[in-house]
């Protein structure tokens, strides 16, 4: 029911109209109860809201405190373990501007929170686990990180400046709150409102002067108050938004309208002169209320003179007593400039409780404000954060939950009816489609009328089968009778007619058994009746008959064409097809199964579905693409590839020391050939293993040379393989002696302590002390020889003299307990502390809130990048030099005022 108008047409009116006038005579109808609910109150028609038709009127604002923590309590009623009453009561005050639904939304978020912090298993798995509800604890970074994530509504629709006053700036605002607050209370008195039910649980409900002291209750609340106002003013940066803020926050009793810029000219549809009417509107109809104007030196400088006019006639029509408070926040630029004389005039003049300067913060203040940097320098680095060395959780593996089938709902008989009405349809498309093709083979490929053999030489094999006529039951030797063909199975399983003579299988198809297929719609699929077909070209080329295979490649070749091109034009119906041919074979399958349960003998049923035969061709699974069957005729040799030596080099004398990689030294000019992997000498596949080899009379090579022309080596004629033994090798199957001494004469000496550093390190195990293992075998020596200390050694064997000092540098020694224990710490000096505090607090006097929060700011920069240094006084140091600099930066950047006379 919108607000009737000239602007607005005529059929909205007439509804509206129609609406009142059904009101108006709804008394004797009954009882009915009306209710309405709107989110646009301003939009609604005056007439609505008379007495007769919507008698009551309840505006349900954001909820304060209280009803905040009710609805939390509503929301996290039943939760194990259940949050703390001092949390609910942080988290209520906490979340100022939300609504109902944010609060709900806030706790579902911090529960999915806690399932994740919980439980993370479950977000990087595709299954599903089970896991333990008892184990989920909500926890308060789990609200932190829902309050951070949530808008609330209050913020979605405009931007809300209410907030308490923040932690880092508490100290050095407190005391202007304070006072801000007391002049507030003294210039529009809040009274709690009472319900009548509250009213009623007084016991002076039928006292004779009730009605007197009501109105002398209600003259008294009037008489109070006398057109608040109130101007919070100062130089820029002392705190004026912190402070306005705080105390928006602190109205949660009155209805605070905003009469910033962003609010009269964020609508385009109308003039800001009609959006200050209708936020008076709102002002008048909820009571007390408060106007809210930031920045009013701007505004009133910025907005015309129209707005202004407005805006001081309709504050105007407020009546004196009216609990409206007109609240407004100035900056300054210098304490030489002054307000704007007729803003002040209209607004701010009528008494000197109607302008406030906020001072500057005093050295009480400042101390507190910086104790916190001096704290976190007295921590150690055990209490910081450590974000780069968070220990990651050890996740345990969660058990899958159990995958629950739903069974199948069993058709009715109307839909098994219904079901089969429809494969019959999909089956008669089916040969509609597939018949032309089956005409033109009638007409050009008559030769395939008969079958390759012929009926009578196998009609012992139909009376056979056929139960009314006799046949012997003596073994095949016995009856002497001629039997040139017998039913056998090919590798697919499909019957053929075996050729005993021969060994060769036919399936013995004509195109008029074909054909009956196709009536009959034994075809169930378009690859069904190609495998047919190719079942023909196959009986072609097994018979020998030339002219009869190129008749069937022909045939074949096109009817693979028309099956081909009959999938990709009905791709639909290709797939309903391949349903149809499951459910024949699950119906074939029930009627087995059912002849079996009731007892009946299974009978002999000619299959109606083709065989599921794949119809890739096995026969050659690699090489060109082969159209049809191979026409017999002379067969053609294939050339000769010459295979490659079979024996080894000419170098070789047959023993190697790996096979992994063949060496190419000998066969660059070799032509590859397929037989060249199984051409590999016997020996060559079977030898001895010896990895990197090395004959004895190379020994006297430079260290450093490890790379080899081949895994394989070639051995030269005349040695043995006991010339390529590797006393090194951890492989090796020789032997190596406990003797130092004898070590010394092996191709690489052993590098120890004694002839590196000239001393024993009595921390390095010695393994000359261990007994000799049965075979003359000991630990493998793996570690890789040291060039110049082996040379080294050598000399000095061979010079008989005292080994040379070591040049190696010395290698420091960490005891377990150092490695594990913390380094101490060095606390920082307190007269450091004492005279850092002093400096900062005397040096900061003529700062204002937002330059103490700049120098915060930086000192908490100096101190985070600290935070790992156990020496403190590093840290005070770092502080100290931080706000020095910061100093001289804010003097050369911004104006500083003068020392207090109080430092």
């Amino acid at each position: 029911a919108p607000v009737r108008s000239s602007k607005q047409e005529q059929i909205h009116a007439s509804i509206v109209a129609t609406l009142l006038a059904l009101m108006d005579g709804m008394d004797g109808r009954g009882q009915v109860i009306v209710i309405g609910a709107t989110n646009r109150p301003d939009s609604v028609d005056p007439a609505l809201r008379r007495p007769g038709r919507f008698d009551r009127e309840f505006y349900f604002p954001l909820p304060n405190v209280k009803a905040r923590r009710a609805i939390i309590d509503i929301h996290t009623k039943g939760w194990e373990p259940p949050l703390k009453p001092e949390f609910k009561d942080q988290l209520a005050a906490l979340t100022k501007g939300y609504g109902g639904a944010d609060l709900r939304s806030l706790c579902t978020e911090a529960a999915l929170n806690a399932v994740q912090g919980t439980f993370p298993q479950i977000y990087s798995s595709n299954k599903k686990l089970l896991i333990d509800p008892s184990q989920i604890r909500v926890q308060a970074k789990d609200f932190m990180i829902s309050v951070n994530k949530i808008v609330p509504s209050s913020e979605r629709s405009a931007s809300s400046g209410a907030s308490a006053l923040k932690p880092n700036v508490e100290p050095l605002l407190r005391d202007a709150l304070a006072k801000v607050s007391a002049i507030i209370d003294d210039i529009i008195p809040q009274k709690k409102p009472i319900t009548a039910l509250e009213e009623a649980m007084y016991d002076d409900r039928n006292d004779e002067h009730g009605f007197e002291k009501e109105n002398l209750q209600r003259e008294f609340e009037s008489s109070r108050i006398n057109r608040p106002r109130l101007l919070i003013s100062g130089l820029e940066g002392m705190g004026q938004q912190y402070i306005s803020a705080a105390l928006l926050a602190k109205f949660e009793g009155l209805h605070v309208q905003s009469f910033d810029m962003s609010t009269l000219l964020k609508d385009s549809t109308r003039s800001p002169e009609a959006a200050v009417v209708q936020l008076f509107e709102e002002v008048k109809r909820h009571k007390p209320s408060v106007i809210y104007l930031p920045s009013i030196d701007i505004w009133y400088e910025t907005m015309g003179q129209q707005v202004i006019k407005t805006f001081n006639g309709l504050l105007r029509t407020l009546a004196p007593t009216d609990p409206v408070l007109v609240l407004g926040v100035m900056e300054l630029r210098s304490s030489d400039a002054s307000p704007n004389q007729e803003m002040m005039r209209e607004l701010f003049s009528r008494s000197r409780k109607n302008y406030f300067v906020l001072e500057r913060p005093g050295e009480t203040a400042r101390r507190e404000f910086f104790s916190k940097a001096m704290n976190y320098i007295r921590k150690s680095p055990a209490e910081f954060p450590q974000p780069e060395n968070r220990k990651k959780r050890i996740l345990p593996a969660l058990p899958e939950a159990p995958i629950l089938e739903e069974q199948p709902k069993a058709p009715s008989k109307a839909e098994l009816k219904a079901q089969k009405k429809k494969d019959r349809f999909t089956l008669n498309n089916l040969k509609l489609l597939i018949q032309p093709v089956m005409d033109q083979i009638k007409l050009k490929y008559k030769k395939f009328r008969t079958p390759v053999v012929d009926e009578g030489l196998i009609g012992y094999l139909y009376d056979e089968q056929d139960p009314s006529i006799v046949t012997t039951d003596l073994d095949p030797t016995q009856a002497q009778q001629l039997r040139p063909y017998e039913i056998a199975k090919d590798a697919k399983g499909t019957t053929v007619l075996h050729e005993t003579a021969t060994g060769k299988q036919y399936y013995n198809l004509e195109i008029v058994t074909i054909e009956k297929r196709l009536s009959n719609g034994y075809y169930k699929r378009p690859k069904d009746f190609l495998t047919d077909i190719r079942a023909l070209a196959k009986d072609a080329k097994t018979s020998g008959d030339q002219e009869r295979t190129l008749k069937a490649n022909e045939m074949l070749a096109n009817v693979e064409v028309d099956m081909m091109n009959l999938e990709a034009i009905n791709p639909v119906l290709v797939a309903e097809c391949e349903a149809v041919y499951s459910r024949e074979l699950a119906r074939e399958k029930e009627q087995i199964e059912t002849a079996k349960q009731e007892g009946h003998e299974v009978p002999i049923v000619r299959p109606n579905v083709p065989p599921n035969v794949s119809n890739t061709i096995t026969e050659q699974s690699t090489g060109p693409v082969h159209l049809g069957e191979d026409v017999p005729g002379p067969r053609m040799l294939h050339p000769l590839t010459p295979a490659g030596p079979l024996g080894p080099s000419p170098l070789s004398n047959g023993y190697t020391n790996g096979s992994s990689v063949p060496s190419r030294v000998h066969d660059e000019s070799e032509m590859p050939d397929s037989q060249d992997t199984s051409l590999v000498n016997p020996q060559e596949r079977a030898g001895f293993i010896q990895p990197y080899a090395t004959p004895s009379a190379q020994g006297t090579q430079p260290y450093h040379i490890h790379t080899q022309n081949s895994v394989l080596t070639r051995m030269a004629p005349g040695s043995t393989h006991q010339d390529y033994y590797n006393s090194a090798s951890s492989t090796s199957s020789g032997h190596k002696t406990s003797n130092q001494s004898h070590r010394s004469s092996a191709p690489f000496s052993v590098i120890t302590n004694a002839s590196s550093n000239g001393a024993r390190n009595d921390d390095a195990p010695d393994f000359s002390a261990l007994p000799n293992l049965e075979g003359g075998s000991q630990l493998p020596n793996t570690q890789p020889p040291d060039m110049y200390s082996s040379q080294q050694s050598q000399s000095s064997q061979r010079a008989m003299g005292p080994p040379p000092p070591s040049s190696q540098p010395h290698h420091h020694s960490f005891t377990v307990q150092a490695l594990l224990n913390e380094p101490q710490l060095i606390p920082a000096d307190p007269g450091l502390l004492k005279s850092l505090d002093d400096q900062m607090v005397r040096k900061s006097s003529g700062l204002n809130v937002e330059q103490l929060e700049q120098v915060m700011a930086n000192i908490m920069v100096a101190i985070w990048r600290t935070k790992g240094d156990w020496n403190r006084n590093h840290a005070a140091s770092a502080v100290s030099d931080t706000f020095n600099e910061t100093i001289r930066d804010i003097e050369e950047c911004q104006a500083i005022l003068a020392p207090s006379q109080d430092e």
